[in-house]
């Protein structure tokens, strides 16, 4: 009795995988015979035979390979016989394909194969990974000879997706990886830092520019660097990140040779000009490409809380250390 029902069961799972996955308009094509083997399959609980012969079934009439129906499908055993064959092409879709499905052992499989076979250089395995909080899946992928670092056809890579995710496990993870580069960059030419304070993630900023390959100072296409981005989006937990970091350049200009100080007065950040004053090695005589200083654009905006900084900036400077603004400018930008 239970062998009985046990048959109705594979039977009627078989016939669910059919009908849900292939045209029922399409089973007149389909050869009696077939019928008869996928019965046989079933009835004699042939694994392989019954993946085979739906794998082929779905394969024809969804227009998709056999080897992305039998790893959607989770038909391990046949898929393991396809990967076998030394005329099958792995590409990047097949393993995020897997990736997608949260099949593990597709994963394992695929993996196996590239590795061996050296014909897929780089993938964007790990971006997918990323995307979808397959922690598991990622830590496989770092096993493998899979480049980590590859960007997709938005020009991101799986750091990129990482800070956008929000997740700080998963940046921690890629940034255990032997062979991750904090400094990729995307279309814009941002890199994950810059992504980092767009999205007012101070926590993740720490991870990434405590790594020691980031470049705190680098600049996007546009010529903005970190601490002129976190000054512009008014980030001044990040500010303050990137000026503790031993390595930031306090005078680095941008295109325009605006200073971070420039760029603090013209957006009238009070906040980030406080911050900014209180590190050493601060050049407030730095002029940008209209010949102007931070305090020219302060008296020119009127900005007067701003020039209040200024002045008792300078006040103290000029009392400790003899420095001082050039009070031709000061005259020259009241005028």
């Amino acid at each position: 009795m239970f062998r009985w029902l046990t048959e109705l069961k594979h039977r009627a799972k078989l016939y669910n995988q059919l009908t849900g996955r292939v045209n029922m308009s399409y089973y007149d094509e389909v050869p009696p015979e077939t019928y008869r083997h996928v019965n046989m399959a079933v009835c004699n609980h042939t694994r392989f035979i019954c993946q085979s012969i739906l794998t082929t079934l779905i394969s024809k009439y969804t227009k998709k390979s056999l080897i992305e129906v039998a790893i959607e499908k989770n038909y391990h055993h046949y898929l393991h016989q396809l990967l076998r064959k030394q005329q099958t092409v792995i590409d990047d879709n097949k393993l995020c394909l897997a990736i997608r499905n949260n099949n593990l052992v597709a994963v394992r499989l695929l993996i196996k194969q590239l590795d061996g076979s050296n014909v897929l250089s780089s993938s964007t395995a790990y971006s997918e990974a990323v995307k979808y909080n397959r922690n598991h899946l990622l830590l496989e992928l770092f096993d493998s000879k899979i480049e980590p670092n590859t960007a997709d056809h938005d020009g991101l890579t799986a750091c990129h997706y990482a800070i956008n995710s929000g997740n700080l496990h998963l940046v921690k993870l890629l940034l255990t990886h032997r062979d991750i580069n904090p400094n990729s960059r995307d279309c814009h030419g941002d890199t994950p830092c810059h992504w980092a304070i767009r999205h007012n993630r101070n926590d993740m900023l720490k991870l990434l520019i405590n790594h020691p390959l980031t470049d705190v100072n680098v600049r996007n296409r546009q010529g903005i660097n970190l601490a002129h981005q976190a000054i512009t989006d008014k980030r001044d937990e990040c500010l303050t990140s990137l000026l503790d970091h031993p390595m930031i350049d306090i005078n680095a200009v941008d295109m325009e040779k605006r200073s971070l100080t420039h760029v603090a007065v013209q957006n009238n950040c009070v906040d980030s000009l406080k911050t900014i004053l209180q590190y050493q090695g601060l050049d407030l005589s730095l002029v940008d490409h209209d010949n102007l200083t931070p305090c020219h654009w302060a008296m020119l905006n009127e900005y007067d809380s701003i020039l209040k900084l200024l002045r008792e900036y300078t006040q103290v400077k000029s009392h400790r250390y003899g420095y001082s603004i050039s009070a031709g400018n000061q005259a020259e930008a009241a005028g």
